[in-house]
């Protein structure tokens, strides 16, 4: 009995550490290092099939797909568990663009572990590459509801399948749907922004804009959007009064902060938008080594003098 719930609990890490996520190797090194400690395993358990099994992960992982189906092919040849086998053999097939291959194993894969969210995910990418964009949509979004903790890419991934499927206001309905989960992250609501801009509702976009505002500690690049949107809307008086107060904003701030190039084009925009003449950038010189008397009282948007 103790084996058997011995076997049982490591069958089980095994099967979550394979339909977990890629692995972040952020450099060559790590990938080699990896490889170099698991075959060092390898010589030392050669008809261990959960070495091969991990070996072929951490190769698809690393886009290595050739490899990893090598591997995968001996480690089915040791064991005959293919269900182990079908997400990492689906995830390299879709790597070398083999999308209905890929999605055979996929489905297998589904259908051994249908609790799970990582294979479902791939198999609607399959179905996407097949262009079966109405069945991808919904696979993924099976796979999201079996998900404990959900990310913004998973929210932006499904709004991409839900255009695909069913158009823009689908997507946006997914991007609400993720904002309301996950509150108003500042990529989920530009996103949401330009599929309202698309469809034209403007007064829906100023309101997203607008409470953003209250939330956001970078406010200003809110305010020309929302001057914006206000523009497009019609709503002229209350664009100027944004941009005015862009204006007034970025000239109350510090010489070096006002003269970055985000804040000199933030101004350039809000005086063109009124009508008004770019001012001058401020002079922002790097420190130098000079002696009291040499230093000018200049403006902050006074021209650097001429050269003697």
């Amino acid at each position: 009995m103790l084996k058997w719930k011995t076997t049982l609990y490591a069958a089980v890490t095994l099967v979550l550490s394979l339909t977990a996520g890629p692995v972040r190797l952020h450099a060559h090194g790590a990938y080699h290092d990896l490889m170099l400690s698991l075959t060092a395993e390898m010589e030392k358990r050669p008809d261990d099939p959960d070495l091969y099994r991990r070996r072929a992960r951490v190769q698809v992982d690393h886009e290595d797909w050739q490899a990893a189906l090598v591997d995968l092919e001996k480690a089915d040849r040791l064991d005959q568990k293919a269900v182990e086998s079908d997400l990492l053999r689906g995830r390299a097939l879709l790597l070398g663009h083999q999308p209905q291959a890929a999605l055979q194993c996929l489905r297998q894969a589904v259908q051994g572990f249908p609790e799970l969210a990582t294979p479902r995910m791939y198999e609607a990418r399959a179905l996407a590459a097949l262009g079966q964009s109405a069945e991808a949509y919904e696979v993924f979004r099976q796979a999201v509801e079996r998900l404990v903790q959900v990310e913004p890419d998973h929210v932006f991934e499904m709004a991409a399948l839900a255009r695909q499927a069913e158009g823009p206001q689908a997507a946006l309905t997914v991007l609400n749907e993720g904002l309301d989960k996950l509150g108003s992250l500042p990529a989920l609501t530009d996103e949401a922004l330009k599929i309202e801009i698309e469809l034209k509702r403007y007064d829906a976009a100023v309101v997203r804009v607008t409470q953003m505002l209250t939330r956001t500690k970078t406010p200003l690049p809110w305010l020309a959007k929302r001057a914006e949107l206000l523009t497009l809307a019609g709503r002229v008086p209350e664009a100027e009064e944004d941009w005015q107060q862009v204006v007034s904003q970025v000239l109350a701030l510090p010489t070096l902060q006002r003269g970055s190039h985000a804040m000199c084009r933030l101004l350039e925009r809000a005086q063109v938008a009124l009508g008004k003449s770019p001012l001058p950038r401020p002079v922002v010189a790097a420190p130098v080594s000079a002696s009291p008397s040499s230093v000018t009282s200049s403006s902050a948007f006074s021209p650097p003098s001429s050269p003697q």
